[in-house]
């Protein structure tokens, strides 16, 4: 199992699993569909080099003062639908672009993440 830093202090604890399963996440997890707020095909301030960045909608952490909260509803914004996922995978495979960058919400809680996996195969 993996752990996280504490999102105020930086202090690693072995107490906070690195994808905690919250009872609204359990609730939304059963769901096979995903939401994404934006979808940025030409991305300098994201990550390095130019990229396609997805902002995914969802998280289960609700940090206090951040920055993002619209993004915690797992409904959020606009149903990540196979054409999405096509036009992200032929924007990413442009010469210019160097990579994708996956932000949000949390891309990395299990509702979202899953959705990513298949990713490695592609």
């Amino acid at each position: 199992m993996g752990y996280r830093a504490h999102a105020q202090s930086g202090e690693v604890s072995e107490s906070v699993p690195l994808f905690p399963y919250t009872q609204n996440e359990e609730l939304l997890y059963r769901k096979d569909t995903m939401h994404y707020a934006e979808v940025k095909y030409f991305d300098v301030a994201n990550g390095p080099g130019v990229r396609v960045s997805l902002f995914v909608s969802g998280c289960p952490h609700a940090c206090p003062g951040c920055f993002n909260e619209i993004a915690w509803n797992y409904e959020y914004g606009e149903e990540y639908t196979e054409e999405v996922e096509e036009k992200i995978l032929k924007a990413v495979s442009r010469a210019e672009i160097q990579g994708l960058s996956l932000l949000g919400g949390e891309p990395f809680s299990r509702q979202i993440f899953m959705h990513f996996c298949h990713f490695s195969g592609r």
